[in-house]
């Protein structure tokens, strides 16, 4: 999985030290949408997207000339229908072969100077009584687990998006990656991708409407399994 398509350019943010965030949102998503052969146009009753939304198709049977993972620009819309595009404003991508059951997803992509991964974990001890009475610890499991990442943003405008229309509440993400540069890569062009994971987004703390916003969004895991990382492809 290559860096995300975003409004900026992500493999010199990685360069610059910054760490990449990539939301894929539950709201604003559509599904069931159907594409003919030969045309550029995507047919999803109702959809609530708009000229110059960033959106990812994540998944889908046919749809030749667009790839499932992947973010496209709105570029044209109606409202049952819309075309896709690699780069913003471009030129609409023809689907070369019929698709049915797509599901196309709002998407942020965030860069941030600052990420933090965190979490805890509660465990439970199993024991057993020795020969001399005194009971012993068996062993120990997890009972209970939480993982989450935090990072800054500093457009107010990008809470909108989020939180759909407001500064704070709650955001199901179907599916958040995050990008950090490889500390052991002395190019300084190698990135560390996570995992992605479901998440539930919430804003932390309070925000002050000055000239500039800073404030932190909060990922918690919803999934099973812990957040993990591993080195992705040169981004030069």
């Amino acid at each position: 999985m290559a860096l995300p398509t975003a409004p900026f350019d992500a493999a010199k943010s990685i360069y610059a030290g910054k760490k990449i965030i990539q939301v894929v949102l539950e709201a604003r998503s559509t599904s069931a949408a159907t594409a003919t052969a030969s045309g550029a146009t995507i047919t999803s009753t109702g959809h609530s997207f708009v000229v110059g939304d960033l959106v990812q198709f994540v998944s889908g049977t046919g749809f030749t000339g667009i790839v499932a993972g992947t973010n496209y620009y709105v570029v044209a819309t109606t409202a049952d229908t819309f075309s896709l595009s690699a780069t913003k404003g471009g030129t609409a991508i023809n689907i070369t072969a019929a698709g049915s059951a797509g599901v196309f997803a709002h998407v942020e992509v965030f860069e941030s100077n600052t990420v933090k991964q965190g979490g805890n974990e509660s465990y439970e001890e199993f024991k057993r009584y020795g020969d001399d009475g005194r009971p012993r610890t068996k062993r120990k499991i997890v009972s209970d687990s939480v993982d989450k990442i935090t990072w800054e943003v500093d457009e107010a405008k990008r809470l909108l998006s989020v939180f759909n229309g407001r500064m704070n509440g709650l955001a199901v993400a179907k599916g958040v990656t995050l990008w950090v540069r490889d500390p052991n890569d002395a190019t300084g062009k190698v990135a560390l991708r996570s995992s992605t994971f479901a998440a539930n987004i919430t804003r932390q703390g309070e925000i002050t409407l000055e000239k500039k916003v800073v404030v932190t969004l909060e990922a918690e895991s919803t999934e099973d399994a812990s957040i993990t990382f591993k080195k992705d492809v040169s981004v030069a």
